[in-house]
């Protein structure tokens, strides 16, 4: 995870990418809103796979 570093909102970046582990999906995209950075860093702090369905997900349905 070296890229965390990076990552402003990183706590809750990681509190997100957890919601969203345990299918709180509207969780987060409430807390997005239209922050695509913030999005971007839950999604890449997910596993590949879940990252893109995040990111799909928000784009099909954008806030």
């Amino acid at each position: 995870m070296q890229q965390a570093s990076c990552i402003p909102n990183l706590e809750l970046a990681k509190e997100l990418a957890l919601a969203w582990t345990e299918g709180r999906k509207a969780d987060v995209f409430n807390v997005c809103h239209n922050d695509s950075l913030l999005l971007l860093s839950i999604a890449s702090l997910l596993p590949e796979k879940e990252g893109q369905t995040l990111i799909k997900a928000w784009i099909e349905n954008p806030a």
